[in-house]
């Protein structure tokens, strides 16, 4: 779930790449879900979350789809 946060972020020109270093950065110092918040990433655990990542995974496979079908 997270790297799909991280890949949506990418794919909607965020700094996902910055967010990836942060929380590498951290190395075990937090808890994950600390960790997790002090990275920008959102917790894979919550519904909004899932419901929020599943739509952009379904749109963005529909995109894809669509492109390779052409």
């Amino acid at each position: 779930m997270g790297a799909f946060s991280l890949y949506r972020k990418k794919t909607e020109g965020g700094d996902a790449w910055g967010d990836y270093l942060k929380l590498c950065s951290m190395g075990g110092k937090y808890g994950y879900f600390e960790t997790l918040e002090k990275a920008g990433i959102p917790n894979p655990l919550e519904a909004e979350t899932v419901r929020s990542v599943a739509d952009f995974a379904k749109r963005h496979a529909e995109e894809l789809r669509s492109k390779a079908v052409r």
